[in-house]
């Protein structure tokens, strides 16, 4: 079992797998040079609209989708890389894009993966507004970063990084047979690029907040960015843009598994029915390829459903955490998720903890707070 890989607070994104999913398009072939699709590519999604992802498949750490609007005047991201290697790749592939200045990025949440290449691209682009909604704003440097690059810091996380290198060596290198060890191998392979990717890394934070709705008008490409409640998050940023019916989710939407830690699931639910009822075309999560139907949001709706009808019941029963964890059937779930793929599987599996947690938690009127995990040992 990889128990590394199920620990990690963000563990998958775009893991190709046979689902009853038909929405999924704009695959990824990773590269000669690339081979686990841990660098991000360009890919043009509607007039107007870019997106920067990284390849389909398990990254051990994953990049946050980055969105790439063309306005008249000027370009808006929405998020900005989880590095500042990342962020430079950001750059680059902006600049391939549009000769247009990036005049704003938007921050869907405080989560790294979507914003800790902001520096970068401030670098560039220095006279860019950056807005979240105002919860996302004071919650952006949860990991104590520097304010500016320093040498200390980047010393101390690369012993940890070289200690995550080393795990996934060992592992590789003890796997028994070959389909294992190159998996095991690709892990340590990425953890190394990430390690790389993540040195002289600096905070860099939101200058424009909002509490319920911002827009960026424009003829050509207007945006609207909303808060339609708590999801992945209690600052979610949802991003509209209702002339190409795009819409961005951020992290309140990732395939092909999603984040179910810290989580809302019973204000998630309102917010997923809100993003379907805008009539989208595209849906561009915060992690995996877009969708083009409204057929992966159901899924999430039905889950959470199940999930907070059970665990309502067994909470009002006064069974312990422990005890709904236990009752709780999430099999057919488990299927919707992961088909028959058993390494999906065992992802999906690794969110189901933290969600029921965070559903007993709301059961119980357990207060949830960002960046630990729900149940009554947050107390």
């Amino acid at each position: 079992m990889r128990l590394y890989a199920i620990l990690r607070v963000f563990t998958i994104a775009g893991f190709t797998a046979s689902m009853a999913f038909s929405s999924t398009v704009f695959c990824q072939q990773a590269s000669a040079t690339d081979p686990t699709g841990y660098f991000q590519q360009s890919y043009s999604i509607a007039d107007q609209v870019h997106l920067l992802r990284q390849g389909a498949g398990f990254h051990v750490e994953v990049i946050g989708n980055v969105t790439v609007v063309e306005q008249t005047d000027g370009l808006v991201l929405i998020d900005a890389g989880g590095s500042p290697g990342a962020g430079r790749r950001v750059v680059e592939l902006v600049h391939g894009i549009s000769t247009k200045p990036v005049k704003a990025v938007v921050i869907t949440h405080w989560h790294g993966d979507h914003h800790f290449g902001l520096s970068e691209v401030l670098k560039e682009w220095p006279h860019a507004i950056v807005i979240a909604t105002a919860s996302a704003e004071s919650n952006m440097n949860k990991r104590g970063l520097p304010a500016h690059p320093d040498a200390a810091f980047d010393a101390a996380q690369k012993i940890n990084f070289d200690r995550l290198i080393k795990g996934f060596t060992d592992q590789s290198q003890a796997a028994p047979d070959e389909t294992e060890r190159k998996y095991f191998a690709e892990e340590a392979h990425e953890e190394q690029l990430y390690s790389e990717d993540f040195r002289g890394i600096s905070i860099r934070y939101a200058n424009v907040t909002f509490a319920d709705h911002m827009s960026l008008l424009d003829d050509a490409a207007p945006v609207e960015i909303m808060f339609l409640g708590k999801t992945h998050t209690d600052g979610d940023a949802i991003v509209w843009l209702p002339k190409q019916k795009v819409v961005v989710t951020g992290d309140a939407v990732v395939s092909p598994v999603p984040f179910w830690r810290s989580a809302y699931p019973v204000e998630w639910i309102s917010v997923l029915e809100k993003i379907r009822s805008l009539g989208y075309t595209v849906l561009i999560p915060g992690h995996g390829v877009p969708q083009t139907d409204t057929t992966y949001v159901d899924t999430l709706i039905a889950t959470l459903q199940s999930v907070n009808t059970q665990v309502a019941a067994l909470a009002g029963k006064g069974l312990s955490l422990d005890e709904t964890q236990a009752s709780v059937d999430l099999s057919s779930s488990e299927r919707a998720f992961a088909g028959t793929d058993p390494k999906l599987a065992e992802q999906v599996k690794s969110n189901w903890i933290p969600l029921v947690a965070c559903s007993y938690a709301e059961a119980k009127h357990i207060p949830i707070i960002q960046g630990k995990p729900c149940g009554p040992l947050q107390q």
